[in-house]
């Protein structure tokens, strides 16, 4: 499902530049760690019989620098891909893309 989610919204918000399929294919690594994240999140909260919502809330908080992190590589290599091999993406055009 997260890669679906992913997938769309890629296919929704980026454009022909190579800097703006770097910034969407960044946001969109970020964004799958911290919806993979809320769902362990979830998970934790609604499946047991003790109390997990302090380890929730402390797993949810470890997991924003790992987004940022994820969202920084992801963005430099669809980045890197577009200038390289657009065709390998699904939105860029090796006809429109700069060199």
């Amino acid at each position: 499902m997260l890669v679906v989610v992913s997938w769309l919204l890629f296919r929704l918000l980026a454009g022909r530049a190579a800097w703006r399929i770097s910034l969407v294919g960044g946001f969109v690594g970020g964004l799958a760690v911290l919806l993979a994240s809320s769902l362990n999140a979830v998970a934790l909260v609604l499946g047991g019989q003790e109390d997990w919502r302090i380890i929730a809330g402390v797993e949810l908080l470890a997991h924003l620098p790992l987004a940022a992190l994820e969202g920084f590589i992801v963005g430099i290599t669809v980045g890197y891909l577009a200038k390289v091999k657009p065709d390998m993406l699904p939105l860029a055009k090796p006809d429109t893309m700069p060199r």
